[in-house]
C-alpha cells in the first residue's frame, strides 16, 4: 500500500509494506512487515504502527502521538506530542515535545538473529539498521521526561531531555522454576503411598465404571482371561508394545 496524494480523513490500513509519502490529516493506523513514512509525509493526528520494521524519515512530522510496536524503529521526524514505544531497537533523530517512554531489548552493538530477510519477504522499501537497545541522536531535544526500560544506563548529553530521566531494569524471566526442596525419607514414603493409594483408587471407579456400563464385555474378558490365561498375556503385551511405540 503505496500513498501519494491526500487523505483527509484516517488511513487504517495492513500490507505486506506501507509506504506514506502523502499528506493524512487525520491519525493513521498501519500494519505490515515493513512500515515507511517518507520525508515528505504529513500526518496530522496520531502515528500507531505495528510489525517488524517502522523507518520515519527526517522531514516527516507526526501532529500528535507516535504509539508502536515493532521488532525495530528508526524515527527520525519530529513528534508533536508524545512517543510510545515497545520496539527491539529504537533510534531516535528527530524531536520529541512530549514524553517518551520506551520499553526496548538489552542494548547491542550489534542486531541478534536471523537477518529479516529471511522471514518477512520482499518489501518494495530498503530496511534501516537498527540496533537492539535505545539510541538518541545527540542533537535531538525531547521536551518531556523519558522513560526507558533497559539494563544498560544510557549516556544522554545534557540539555537533550527537559524533563525527568528514569530507567527500569528489564523484568526477571518469571518462567523460571524455583529450586524443589529436597524431601525428607519420611516424605518420601508418605509421597509413594498416597500416589499408590490414588493409582488404586482410580483403577477400582473405572473397573466399577465399566461393569455399570458394559457388564456383558466386562464378563466375557473375564471369561478369558480364566480359560486362555497365557494367550491373553501374549496379547496383552503386544497391544501394550504396540501403544508404547
Amino acid at each position: 500500500v503505496t500513498i501519494n496524494g491526500t487523505v483527509n480523513g484516517d488511513l487504517i490500513t495492513a500490507a505486506q509494506t506501507v509506504v506514506i509519502n502523502g499528506t493524512v490529516k487525520g491519525n493513521v493506523r498501519m500494519a505490515a512487515s515493513v512500515l515507511f513514512v517518507g520525508e515528505k509525509a504529513k500526518i496530522g493526528g496520531d502515528l500507531l504502527g505495528a510489525g517488524y520494521s517502522l523507518e520515519v524519515r527526517k522531514g516527516a512530522t507526526i501532529g500528535r502521538d507516535a504509539v508502536f510496536a515493532t521488532g525495530q524503529t528508526l524515527l527520525a521526524a519530529d513528534v508533536a506530542r508524545n512517543v510510545i514505544a515497545y520496539t527491539g531497537g529504537l533510534e531516535i533523530a528527530g524531536n520529541v515535545a512530549g514524553n517518551v517512554k520506551a520499553e526496548v531489548s538489552e542494548a547491542s552493538q550489534e542486531r541478534q538473529g536471523p537477518p529479516p530477510t529471511m522471514f518477512i519477504g520482499q518489501s518494495t522499501v530498503a530496511i534501516p539498521i537498527v540496533r537492539p537497545g535505545l539510541t538518541i541522536d545527540p542533537s535531538v531535544k525531547i521536551g518531556g521526561n523519558l522513560d526507558y526500560t533497559q539494563n544498560e544506563q544510557l549516556m544522554i548529553p545534557a540539555g537533550v531531555v527537559a524533563g525527568k530521566v528514569v530507567r527500569s531494569a528489564q523484568p526477571q524471566d518469571s518462567h523460571t522454576p524455583a529450586p524443589t526442596p529436597e524431601q525428607t525419607a519420611a516424605q518420601k514414603m508418605l509421597d509413594w503411598i498416597w500416589r499408590s493409594a490414588r493409582s488404586l483408587i482410580t483403577l477400582l471407579l473405572i473397573g466399577l465404571f465399566l461393569l455399570w456400563l458394559f457388564p456383558a464385555f466386562t464378563t466375557s474378558v473375564s471369561n478369558e482371561l480364566e480359560t486362555k490365561p497365557w494367550p491373553s498375556l501374549a496379547w496383552g503385551v503386544v497391544s501394550y508394545a504396540g501403544f508404547f511405540f
